[in-house]
């Protein structure tokens, strides 16, 4: 059992089991479940930091995109930073680069809109990962 869900049922404990049932959480792709589509797009600005130092970034989010097409609750999970010749930065030097690139990339991923994933027909809140690569031309 999930601990989550065992902190829930010792919390609701007496409560009924309507306490239970009415607590959902965002589906993860499995059978029956078909994923989102992106249907609305935007390119991102790209971070003038960046840009001065003719750096390219590769950001990993995971967030959720809920019922009404929109992605929320983005974690940032991996943001790497090259120079043009694809040599990676240390983490060090890198951090303040992935800010900027994060502060960028939320700010252009909360205007995607995605048809939203359905499971069995019924259009539900999944988690679902992205990536986005800022790169030089």
């Amino acid at each position: 059992m999930r601990p989550l869900l065992r902190k829930i049922r010792r919390l609701s404990f007496g409560l009924g089991a309507a306490t239970l049932l009415s607590i959902t959480s965002p589906a993860r792709p499995a059978r029956g479940v078909t994923p989102p589509k992106l249907v609305a797009r935007r390119e991102p600005n790209y971070p003038e930091a960046l840009r001065k130092k003719k750096l390219e970034a590769r950001l990993v989010f995971r967030g959720i995109v809920r019922r009404s097409g929109a992605l929320d609750t983005l974690t940032m999970l991996n943001c790497d930073i090259r120079d043009r010749h694809g040599i990676a930065l240390t983490q060090k030097e890198a951090s303040k680069y992935c800010l900027e690139a994060q502060a960028a990339a939320e700010e252009t991923l909360s205007a995607w809109r995605y048809e939203p994933a359905q499971r069995y027909g019924e259009p539900v809140d999944i988690y679902y990962s992205v990536r986005m690569d800022f790169r030089l031309r």
